[in-house]
């Protein structure tokens, strides 16, 4: 019911986003119940997120750069601050497309962006056919490649504001903990022979410390390639065919999902179920601009919803049994039995002491249905196996 009625209420929340943001989860489940009984080829368990990244990212990097308006408006403002593409080039590159200008018709759609940047407006004038790539990145002038290392460089850098203070959250969540058990281990009989609480606690620090710094790095160096990537696939293509059409965005969207290789492998899977629901968002957006048929269905999201709900919820409702079944108290062994009044006294505060905790453990399973639908965390319900829903691996 919750399925199908959620998706009616789109006061705070995209109806559509958040169906797909189901479907995916959805689809997350059965391909990892599939992964754990064999069912899948190797290699797709160990390339699926790859694929599936780069697959997402094309539509959603091509929709950026012809039809914004079909990702969620928060979304493509982050893309646009972390592209640093000049919005005049990108309403050149869209009325090109269009039709609404031609080459080899006299154009001044880049002449204010060639007086601002300090160039020849004449070379940016459509009547004389391809714009040169000098007018495209006048920082590097003619260099793609320069352009390349420069785009991927200003935007790790941009990228260290956004990974920074992500990785020192969790550094802080899984190093809280430790030095907790450190605080109540008071004899340190845990500790190696001739290590103090104090120089355990430091290691930790620094150990997270280090962590921290080095994922930041590596996501960095990841949004920086994929920036740079992303120009190049561009520049590559356009002076390859001297054309300024859909090929040359086409194929930037495709080269920029490979910068996927430089983080590791789980963190490709959480980047895939990231950017899915918002490339099937941008790929529902084109279908109904193009007049396919989806505006003539009514509810099409409930559907799709409700779908991922039959999916997902008997497993949280199996989940559920097997936290309750888990928490009953036992019944006391035959050998240490005693007189019948003791054992109803003490059946009764029992069964007092007990009710809490099963209301605490219907309530857990509740709090990670949730948030493995909205963020896929790895507190996910258990599976028909009983064993936690791996996320999709490559």
């Amino acid at each position: 019911m919750v399925a199908v009625l959620g998706p009616l209420r789109g006061t705070f929340v995209d109806p559509v986003e958040l169906s797909l943001h189901a479907a995916v989860r959805a689809a997350e489940h059965v391909l990892a119940s599939a992964t754990r009984k064999g069912q899948l080829p190797a290699a797709f368990r160990e390339h699926g997120a790859t694929l599936v990244f780069v697959a997402a990212c094309t539509q959603i990097m091509f929709s950026w750069f012809y039809q914004p308006e079909a990702l969620p408006r928060s979304y493509a403002v982050w893309i646009d601050r972390m592209a640093q593409m000049d919005t005049r080039l990108l309403t050149a590159l869209r009325q090109l497309r269009s039709g609404r200008v031609r080459y080899g018709r006299a154009s001044p759609i880049l002449r204010d962006y060639c007086l601002d940047h300090h160039l020849d407006p004449r070379q940016a004038d459509l009547v004389h056919g391809h714009i040169p790539c000098s007018i495209v990145h006048p920082r590097c002038g003619e260099s793609c490649v320069a352009n390349l290392g420069d785009r991927a460089w200003r935007g790790a850098l941009a990228a260290l504001l956004v990974y920074v203070p992500v990785h020192a959250l969790a550094g802080v969540v899984a190093l809280v903990p430790k030095l907790l058990a450190l605080q109540r281990d008071g004899s340190g009989a845990s500790l190696p022979a001739g290590t103090s609480r104090l120089a355990a606690a430091g290691a930790a620090v620094l150990t997270a410390a280090a962590r921290v710094a080095s994922n930041s790095a590596r996501s960095s160096a990841f949004l920086g390639l994929f920036i740079g990537l992303a120009w190049y696939g561009v520049c590559l293509t356009r002076n390859a065919f001297k054309s300024d059409l859909s090929l040359g965005p086409f194929m930037g969207s495709f080269l920029a999902g490979w910068a996927i290789l430089l983080e590791p492998r789980r963190r490709r899977a959480e980047l895939a179920m990231f950017t899915v629901p918002r490339a099937l968002h941008a790929a529902w957006f084109g279908l109904k601009s193009a007049g396919l048929g989806l505006r003539d269905v009514p509810f099409v999201h409930v559907a799709v919803a409700a779908a991922a709900g039959a999916v997902l919820v008997p497993d949280w409702e199996r989940h559920v049994a097997q936290e309750a079944a888990a928490t009953r108290p036992r019944a006391p062994s035959k050998a240490h039995a005693e007189p019948a009044a003791d054992d109803a006294t003490r059946a009764l505060d029992a069964d007092a002491g007990a009710a809490p905790k099963l209301r605490h453990a219907k309530l857990k399973p509740l709090v990670r249905a949730v948030l493995w639908l909205l963020l896929g965390t790895p507190e996910a319900p258990h599976g028909p196996e009983g064993a936690a829903g791996a996320p999709l691996t490559g």
